[in-house]
């Protein structure tokens, strides 16, 4: 399946988006403390995986022009 060129682009963003916020000076912000008995870091991990894969699958789903195939 091919998108278009505006798809590929912000899907490109949003993977560029999620490597920042997995990057470790943000990921020590999030080292101390809890949330309900879970790591703030790990909730802050799935919680930020679980939204970039929503924002994906979106992204995908609500706008699925497709290129002609040649």
């Amino acid at each position: 399946m091919r998108y278009s060129v505006k798809i590929r682009q912000l899907l490109f963003a949003v993977f560029i988006f999620g490597m920042l916020l997995f990057n470790q000076p943000i990921l020590g912000i999030f080292n101390n403390g809890t949330i309900a008995g879970i790591p703030n870091l790990l909730f802050y991990i799935f919680l930020i995986w679980g939204i970039i894969i929503l924002v994906m699958a979106l992204i995908t789903l609500i706008n699925p022009t497709k290129t002609k195939k040649n």
